[in-house]
């Protein structure tokens, strides 16, 4: 992961990611779905 501002756009991405799997009912971003593989896990 990078050092700075960059690193806080992850913070919301895995928020909508989040939100999309655990309520499809009431929230669904297919983007951040898209996504999911491609952040760093760490």
């Amino acid at each position: 992961m990078t050092d700075g501002v960059p690193d806080t756009l992850y913070i919301p991405l895995a928020a909508r990611i989040y939100s999309t799997e655990r309520f499809p009912d009431y929230f669904r971003d297919d983007a951040a779905l898209k996504l999911k593989d491609r952040i760093p896990k760490g």
